[in-house]
């Protein structure tokens, strides 16, 4: 009989760095400003017909290609559909297309 495969810790294939915020979503003027988009769309989630309490705000065009921190760019998701337009089913994050937004979502001024 063929005695099973054992790996023990050290023999890890590889570790997972842990996740660094970006210093700008610890800000004072970030937390103000969720807290006054999730208020603007009474703590619920933008995504039409959803109806779940929204946890996550989330910028329609994102800060690195210009998009703004304005209030007509940022939306309540719930933590469904935050996952669902940032990664794929297997957990890893989806690419982001510079030019896509709120086409999933209605942006509520």
């Amino acid at each position: 009989m063929i005695k099973p495969l054992r790996i023990s810790k050290q023999r890890a294939i590889a570790a997972i760095p842990p996740k660094r915020a970006d210093p700008y979503y610890l800000s004072a003027q970030w937390k103000e400003d969720r807290a006054s988009v999730l208020d603007r769309d009474g703590h619920m989630c933008t995504v039409p017909g959803c109806g779940k309490q929204a946890r996550v705000v989330d910028h329609g065009r994102a800060r690195r290609w210009g998009g703004s921190d304005k209030k007509e760019n940022l939306r309540s998701l719930c933590d469904d559909h935050d996952r669902e337009f940032k990664e794929r089913p297997d957990g890893s994050r989806k690419g982001i297309v510079e030019g896509r937004g709120f086409e999933k979502c209605d942006s509520r001024p």
